[in-house]
């Protein structure tokens, strides 16, 4: 394990004695890049500024079930940030 220095953020000072968290045999998805257009980058911006600007801060939570699937995605989308 790697010994950690108080005087920085906490990360191992060697990168190569990290252990990652993915499984090894983990599938590359390669990534396709498509360049949009300026009215596109425009339009999609605009629709996603509207969607944000219509949430709210929450104050109430329901008391319904929840399934697991859809907790597992939520923090499968937090974790992509």
């Amino acid at each position: 394990m790697a010994e950690v220095n108080d005087d920085d953020d906490g990360l191992a000072e060697d990168p190569h004695d990290l252990t990652s968290a993915l499984p090894e045999d983990l599938q590359h998805i390669p990534y396709k890049f498509t360049k949009l257009s300026e009215a596109e980058m425009l339009k999609r911006s605009e629709n996603f500024y509207q969607l944000l600007n219509a949430r709210r801060t929450l104050r109430y939570f329901s008391k319904d079930h929840v399934p697991l699937e859809i907790i597992k995605n939520i923090i499968k989308a937090a974790g992509m940030l």
